[in-house]
């Protein structure tokens, strides 16, 4: 269905320094029109240290992550990771992904025990005390731009209001020990857990 895609998937299996593919998101399950494409690329080593590539492939919006085989070997024996930083990302990404190549298994072994014991996703509790810091001063600073009857503050009001709306609903999800995994995933959630809020 999709060639460059393919193409691509195919021209990074024949690099002797790929370990492994996998498509996460939509990508590994059902593509609809508004769908980006997602996916992972594990190198021998990241010498050139990146971390990822937007693109556009298919005409899509695409977020290619790479990581490297050091980064899966700590990730094996881990009991718990903190769950907004790479280690939970890689994990939710590979355990709800489609492996693409994996042509020595490191891949599929990591899956397969993450299926049958995944590690605990913490938030820290310094996350949760920057949150809390935020959220309560961006109370107190729109509080006191509302109140100030000044047409300059009720401007400047309106492009605080675009950064704290988000940075109270992700402090939502830090209070309750929820990893962050997107706009689209915080809408499900509080869909299903939360209506009121």
């Amino acid at each position: 269905k999709y060639p460059s895609l393919s193409n691509l998937i195919e021209k990074l299996k024949s690099s002797p320094r790929v370990k492994g593919i996998f498509s996460t998101g939509t990508t590994a399950t059902k593509m609809n029109p508004s769908s980006d494409i997602d996916f992972v690329v594990v190198l021998d080593k990241n010498l050139e240290d990146i971390k990822s590539i937007y693109t556009m492939v298919e005409n899509r919006f695409s977020d290619i992550f790479f990581f490297d085989t050091d980064f899966l070997n700590q990730l094996k024996d881990k009991s718990e990771v903190l769950g907004n930083n790479f280690d939970g990302m890689f994990l939710a990404w590979l355990k709800k992904g489609k492996i693409e190549y994996d042509p020595e298994n490191l891949l599929s072994s990591l899956k397969d025990k993450i299926e049958e014991t995944s590690p605990i996703q913490k938030i820290s509790d310094s996350e949760k005390r920057d949150f809390w810091i935020k959220t309560n001063y961006n109370f107190i600073a729109n509080t006191r731009y509302f109140n100030s009857g000044d047409e300059l503050y009720h401007n400047a009001l309106e492009f605080r209001l675009l950064y704290s709306v988000i940075e109270l609903i992700t402090a939502y999800f830090s209070f309750r020990a929820i990893p962050w995994r997107g706009e689209k995933s915080a809408v499900k959630y509080l869909e299903q857990n939360d209506l009121e809020f």
